[in-house]
């Protein structure tokens, strides 16, 4: 008979790095999507998949690939390194599932940047994403510096 493998032990959460105001239960009834999007590295995340989307997309007519070709948007924001973690924040502001700690006012407070640390296994992910988005961008520059003639 086959034996299910055991349930993925529960989401470690390091005390010690909870940003000002946030306390352990708070920190752990954010779900997953919102520690991977609200993690501090996240616009790295966008700016290697803009940058990527961007170098796969060059010489393309196709206004659907072409960044250029089309009405700024958050990939293209985020092909700046000088604006990928505003690009972040849209992404933030607009995705965010778990509501950030508010005052008594009304308007919504945006939701924190969750520091490097907070979240072991989401420093893993993110970690794992960047490098992967990077070898794809190096894979890709190579072909192109190949099919040009040119020397890596």
């Amino acid at each position: 008979p086959c034996i299910p493998p055991p349930p993925p032990p529960p989401a470690l959460i390091n005390t010690e790095c909870l940003p000002e105001g946030m306390s352990s239960e708070d920190a752990a009834a954010i779900c997953d999507f919102d520690r991977l999007v609200r993690h501090q590295d996240f616009g790295k995340i966008l700016s290697s998949a803009a940058k990527l989307k961007n170098l796969q997309s060059q010489g393309s007519h196709d206004p659907a690939l072409n960044p250029a070709a089309k009405t700024p948007g958050i990939m293209n924001l985020a092909l700046s390194d000088l604006h990928s973690e505003k690009a972040a924040n849209i992404v933030r502001e607009n995705t965010c599932t778990t509501a950030a700690p508010s005052s008594a006012s009304s308007t919504p407070s945006p939701p924190p940047v969750l520091p490097r640390g907070l979240f072991p296994y989401a420093d893993a992910l993110v970690d794992e994403t960047i490098d992967s988005l990077v070898a794809e961008f190096d894979r890709c520059l190579s072909i192109i510096a190949q099919a040009t003639g040119g020397d890596d």
